[in-house]
């Protein structure tokens, strides 16, 4: 009879533990999938973020393409005025000696 008894009292406590177990893991589920909605929301941020960044470099790289022989011609015209600019000390320099 008395080991009746303990074999009664083993299983009530066992059957509290897993209920306390189970409850605590519930609650850790839901704040995991709390967690997990929040890195999903933040993802989906992410990426369209991303995609409008690609979008503005495509854009800029378009732009520069587009205006890169006057880009390139403003660069050639500088050359240009700084060539003659020093072709013309060089000269003066060498009459100076």
């Amino acid at each position: 009879m008395e080991q009746l008894v303990h074999a009664d009292i083993f299983f009530f406590v066992t059957t509290i533990a897993i209920v306390i177990l189970s409850l605590a893991a519930l609650i850790a589920l839901v704040y995991l999938i709390i967690i997990l909605r929040n890195l999903k929301d933040f993802s989906k941020r992410a990426k369209e973020e991303g995609m409008a960044v690609l979008d503005d470099v495509t854009s800029v790289r378009h732009f520069v393409k587009e205006k890169s022989h006057t880009i390139a011609s403003l660069f050639g015209l500088f050359s240009l005025v700084h060539r003659k600019g020093r072709k013309g000390k060089h000269k003066s320099e060498k009459s100076d000696e």
